[in-house]
């Protein structure tokens, strides 16, 4: 008998793994990043439809098998394409890439619980923010996942005066200060290989 285990988790993406199966990139609280298989999630009565979407926030039960974990069911809690109100297609793009950075820099069935929140912080941003702000968001929480994982240095935000530990609404970026980051946050990023 296989053991159910229970966790909190986003959706990345998906891909259809043949006519009815789907196979799943998820970020679980309890099981960091992982693939999971969900059979006959394609079908139209299928139990799993509901919550197997791209952008879904929920509550899924896995089993774990030889070589892989399965989808027994789930919950969902919000699926975040709906929930953004205003800049839907920017709001969209930026989770997209930021989904894709940590998909790049984590090892897969490692738990992350500290990135797992703070990807929960930055969708949540991200849904109560405005269009003028985006930009600002984004670079704070990609700083703060690079910080975490150890490729950016807080040095360099201390150099320059910026304190990222303060509310989002309280950090003060102008438009110079943004690209002086992002030529950073790139100048990191291109030490990595991807």
């Amino acid at each position: 008998m296989y053991e159910i285990y229970e966790t909190e988790a986003y959706i990345f993406r998906s891909y259809n793994n043949s006519e009815n199966d789907k196979r799943t990139l998820i970020f679980s609280k309890d099981f960091g990043l992982l693939w999971v298989d969900s059979s006959g999630s394609r079908k139209e009565v299928s139990k799993f439809r509901p919550f197997i979407q791209d952008f879904s926030y929920l509550k899924i039960f896995l089993v774990r098998g030889k070589m892989k974990f399965r989808v027994t069911g789930g919950d969902l809690i919000s699926n975040i394409f709906f929930d953004f109100k205003d800049a839907k297609k920017e709001k969209v793009f930026i989770l997209k890439n930021f989904f894709n950075l940590i998909e790049k820099i984590l090892i897969k069935n490692h738990p992350e619980e500290y990135i797992f929140d703070l990807l929960s912080e930055f969708i949540f941003e991200l849904k109560k923010n405005n269009l003028e702000n985006l930009k600002k968001i984004e670079v704070i929480f990609t700083v703060k996942l690079l910080i975490l994982v150890g490729y950016f240095s807080e040095d360099f935000l201390k150099e320059k005066g910026f304190d990222f530990s303060q509310e989002i609404n309280d950090i003060i970026l102008d438009e110079n200060n943004i690209k002086r980051i992002i030529r950073e946050i790139n100048e990191q990023l291109r030490k990595i290989a991807f």
